[in-house]
């Protein structure tokens, strides 16, 4: 094992090189299958369902709430209705074409449903979707061959279902307790439920309850570095898989859950290191995830650039400046995380400002007393320092995407899946050996000898 480990500290370009591999070989197994759901499926074969869809949009407002008064459980048919206006557009006798320049029919400034209804009914498409590569298709697709929106609603969040409960069972089996009860309060505190009423919602859940599985797979592995290198590589796969099926919705979740987890459940077996050591571990995963999901866009963007000219490119590059400051709007720079906050409270309808504040800080104040009043023996504050980070990377990304975060608030708040879930891993961890379990133990103990 000591040879072995040598080798791999005398060669440090086999990690980026691996990497390298991952990602290109996850990208193009993307590309061909959704090439091949484009060749395959004329849209013929998916015109009933598509068909169907018109009807389901037209009786449905595009942005209405699941439950009133939270924001958190708005829905998103806008989003699910130019999704099928790119699928139902989609020209078999073409994939590539179709694949890269994602064809669909849209007037700036209609209603988006009037404009899908008149895409079904022969007008041709007259504009490109371009940005995004659509991958989603490669489910809608087969699905709508034989059902509707609703009906592939229905079935992909069964399989998310599906998948969780596959992740609870492995997790149980194992005993690992603490982690599946922090994880599934998370997946709740965040209402991923709304995902069974928009399509738009499901991609990034997909994705990450199957990363979660692979991380409880692997955390089996002997040594520190095996599992470290195997993280590396399914950051990678992650960021690009998420870069090919979301519709830029709460992305990162792909990467911080998945860490996290693993944080939790290796904490025990792996040695002590010091925040530099970990911190320089957490910043090789985030790069390999980051660069995998920016390579999988610059990847499609060039492929536009090739396909259809300078000026399809510099529309997309456009939009993305867009998503960053909007259209010189001016959107207060603590609005962005206040309205995200807010979204994540169980109730918003009404709440100020202040009120979002003041709920937050009153939780972390609660939070913290408890982590100091029964705090445990010899925390390690370099583990905690780094779930700390983790938590704040959400509010990372909101500032970066700051148009994009405050408008679509009501979905990309849930990114903050990951501050709940560092939140809790934090309390659990800084109550490890504290005196009041001790105290409990102790008494049961004593309870035990009298017998």
């Amino acid at each position: 094992m000591k040879n072995e480990q040598n080798k791999i500290h005398t060669a440090p370009w086999r990690k980026p090189l691996g990497a390298l591999i991952a990602f290109a070989v996850t990208l193009l197994a993307c590309i061909l299958l959704l090439f091949t759901v484009c060749a395959a499926i004329p849209q013929s074969a998916v015109a009933e369902g598509c068909r169907e869809a018109v009807a389901y949009f037209a009786q449905n407002e595009g942005f209405p709430l699941l439950v009133d008064g939270v924001e958190g459980t708005r829905r998103d048919n806008y989003a699910d209705c130019a999704l099928f206006n790119v699928i139902y557009n989609t020209d078999a006798s073409s994939p590539l074409s179709s694949m890269i320049q994602a064809p669909y029919y849209r007037v700036e400034g209609n209603d988006i449903r009037e404009d899908y209804k008149a895409a079904i009914e022969g007008k041709a498409p007259n504009n490109n979707y371009a940005r995004y590569w659509h991958g989603s298709q490669i489910f809608l697709r087969p699905l709508l061959t034989f059902t509707s929106v609703e009906g592939c609603r229905v079935i992909l969040f069964a399989i998310l279902l599906v998948l969780n409960g596959v992740l609870a069972f492995l997790l149980i089996r194992k005993r690992h307790f603490l982690p599946a009860l922090a994880y599934f309060l998370a997946l709740l505190s965040v209402r991923f439920w709304v995902a069974a009423f928009t399509l738009e919602y499901i991609t990034v859940f997909l994705i990450l309850t199957s990363l979660c599985i692979a991380i409880v797979k692997f955390s089996e592995k002997q040594t520190s570095e095996e599992r470290h290198r195997a993280l590396l590589l399914l950051c990678t796969v992650g960021g690009t898989v998420t870069g090919f099926f979301d519709f830029l919705t709460a992305e990162t979740l792909t990467f911080t859950i998945p860490v996290l987890l693993f944080l939790m459940l290796n904490r025990k077996s792996e040695e002590v290191l010091s925040f530099k050591k970990q911190f320089k571990r957490l910043f090789s995963w985030g790069m390999a995830w980051l660069l995998a999901y920016a390579a999988t866009f610059a990847v499609k963007w060039l492929l536009v650039l090739a396909f259809s000219g300078p000026e399809a490119f510099a529309n997309i590059f456009n939009d993305a400046l867009y998503r960053i400051g909007g259209e010189g709007e001016s959107i207060s720079l603590m609005m962005v995380p206040i309205r995200n906050l807010a979204a994540l409270l169980p109730f918003s309808e009404g709440i100020t400002v202040a009120g979002v504040v003041l709920y937050t800080l009153a939780i972390l104040a609660v939070a913290g007393a408890v982590l100091y009043l029964f705090r445990g023996d010899k925390p390690d504050l370099a583990y905690m320092g780094i779930l700390g980070l983790l938590a704040l990377l959400p509010y990372a990304r909101f500032f970066l995407l700051m148009n994009h975060s405050y408008v679509h608030s009501f979905f990309t708040y849930r990114a903050q899946m990951a501050t709940v879930l560092a939140l809790i891993a934090i309390l659990a961890h800084g109550l490890e050996g504290s005196p009041l379990f001790r105290r409990k133990k102790a008494t049961k103990r004593k309870g035990v000898r009298k017998k």
